[in-house]
């Protein structure tokens, strides 16, 4: 049921929460004055600190959790990249129709603005 499997994600979410927890525990004491860099948001007060991988990016994010999508952008910039969540491209670049897929070696690489679609 639903509620069933709710429940089990709420419960492994919170196993995962503390596991996170004594790792860091565990982290903290092998290392005490090493420099923690994590890939997620933090507040940067420590124990960790937030990088971006992408620069110019407002907010700490990661390919793996969303769509690389590539902008046109008026010159001398040409085009730029976004990391958007899939379900936002369609929605804030005027429905599916305005993006597509681009491959390259076989496997998807980045999605790119078609017809009508508008960088912002």
């Amino acid at each position: 049921s639903r509620k069933k499997i709710k429940k089990e994600c709420a419960r492994l979410a919170r196993l995962m929460m503390l596991r996170n927890a004594a790792f860091s525990k565990v982290v903290n004491e092998a290392y005490p004055h090493a420099l923690r860099l994590s890939i997620h948001a933090h507040n940067n007060a420590g124990p960790k600190y937030a990088v971006a991988l992408l620069p110019l990016m407002e907010r700490p994010v990661t390919p793996w959790h969303n769509t690389p999508l590539l902008l046109r952008a008026p010159p001398p910039r040409g085009h730029r990249v976004a990391l958007l969540h899939r379900a936002d491209v369609a929605r804030e670049h005027g429905g599916d129709d305005n993006v597509r897929v681009a491959y390259k070696y076989g496997r998807p690489y980045v999605m790119c603005l078609v017809g009508g679609g508008a960088a912002r």
